[in-house]
């Protein structure tokens, strides 16, 4: 896990190698396919963001993480696992001082994550992973301090990191976090 300070007092940790423990059941499975025709092409890979932005009065918190499986189907897939909104408290959560953090990802917002996700397919992105499945697995949310805009930011966070190398300099992480989130 590697802890970033963002500007203005927002902080963030991503995983890369290794991910939270975070375990919810899955209500549902949102699947959207692309056709690549490709094989494979990358090896399986994760990357798990969780991150808070202080904004005026209130803070915004998401957490968000995924793992690529390759496969030989021909086609890229993306599942998002959603829960109910009242699973177990996230009592470690680097927004626990500002909100009640809940492990797994309301249906509210899985909607603008499958967005984000296929605005980022285009065809760098689909020919770097040709073949697979990328699993959205990990989620935590805010009872309050989560949106719709901020699971956005952190879905097209979150597949950026996917294409780096697990062992990744810092530096590009931050980097990456810093561009893409709203902080």
């Amino acid at each position: 896990m590697q802890d970033i300070n963002l500007d203005f007092h927002s902080k963030a940790r991503v995983w890369l190698k290794d991910s939270p423990a975070i375990i919810y059941p899955a209500l549902e499975v949102i699947t959207k396919n692309v056709r690549t025709g490709l094989t494979c092409k990358s090896v399986t890979r994760q990357a798990t963001l969780e991150i808070i932005i202080p904004v005026s009065p209130r803070v915004c918190y998401g957490l968000l993480g995924a793992v690529f499986i390759p496969n030989k189907s021909g086609n890229l897939s993306v599942e998002i696992r959603v829960s109910t909104d009242s699973e177990s408290i996230l009592n470690n959560s680097i927004a626990a001082q500002f909100d009640t953090v809940r492990v797994g990802l309301p249906m509210e917002y899985s909607q603008s994550i499958i967005e984000e996700i296929f605005n980022s397919l285009n065809n760098q992105v689909i020919d770097f992973f040709g073949s697979g499945v990328i699993r959205f697995d990990k989620a935590a949310h805010g009872e309050i301090s989560s949106s719709k805009k901020i699971f956005r930011s952190v879905a097209a966070i979150v597949m950026q990191l996917l294409l780096l190398e697990q062992v990744s300099p810092p530096e590009e992480v931050t980097k990456i976090v810093k561009t893409y989130s709203f902080a």
